[in-house]
């Protein structure tokens, strides 16, 4: 077994990300619009004419309407179909709307965390436990797919598994390239996009350790 301490830098960037999100909260904002409907009448008229952006298979049985085929029905339905996409639209920026605020809350919440420990990195630790063609790496963060696939790759060994919050727990380790993607595991993460340089810098020192104990072994 090894283990070996590293230093992994703390992000740094979430006041700009934090304007990013108050920036597209304010253009959401500026999407919405008054419509003449609320939440039960635009369930009503989904029943009626159908939900827009819904196949005619998803919509269920229509509800039967009277005189339908006439020039104020057309009109009429015109204007509720306007009415309809308007409060769509709606809906779908309050989504967005409620998603930014979580954002922005837990970048926050990383901001108050790294503030408090009063230092530009996290100091973690390493656990290999080497048995046979077998490693177990133990990482003190939830490691996302992509990392844990390149440490396969790095590895010598045949079989090398990857322990995710071992000695700690330092919430996501994403690839420093889904950073600027967006999403909830770049969100609910306190460490900086150049963390995964370090850990695989110190990943290939343990399995370069571990070979040469092999070599001697011999």
């Amino acid at each position: 077994m090894i283990t070996r301490a590293m230093l992994l830098p703390r992000r740094t960037d979430i006041a700009e990300r934090l304007e990013s999100l108050r920036q597209e909260q304010r253009a959401q904002l500026a999407s919405l619009r008054f419509t003449t409907l609320n939440w039960d009448s635009f369930l009503s008229l989904c029943q009626r004419y159908g939900c827009p952006g819904l196949a005619p298979a998803d919509q269920g049985k229509l509800r039967p309407t009277q005189a339908e085929n006439g020039p104020e029905s057309a009109a009429r339905r015109a204007f509720d179909s306007r009415n309809m996409e308007k409060y769509l639209r709606n809906i779908r920026a309050m989504e967005t709307l409620a998603r930014i605020e979580d954002d922005m809350a837990t970048l926050a919440k990383h901001a108050a965390i790294n503030a408090r420990a009063g230092s530009a990195v996290v100091a973690a630790e390493l656990v290999a436990l080497h048995l046979g063609d077998c490693l177990l790496l133990g990482v003190p963060f939830e490691a996302l797919t992509q990392i844990g696939l390149k440490i396969k790759q790095m590895s010598p060994f045949a079989h090398t598994f990857i322990a995710a919050y071992s000695n700690g727990y330092l919430h996501y380790g994403a690839p420093a390239e889904d950073y600027d993607k967006g999403g909830y595991e770049v969100t609910e993460c306190l460490l900086a996009p150049e963390w995964q340089e370090e850990f695989e810098k110190n990943a290939r020192q343990i399995f370069q350790s571990l070979q040469e104990r092999q070599c001697s072994c011999r």
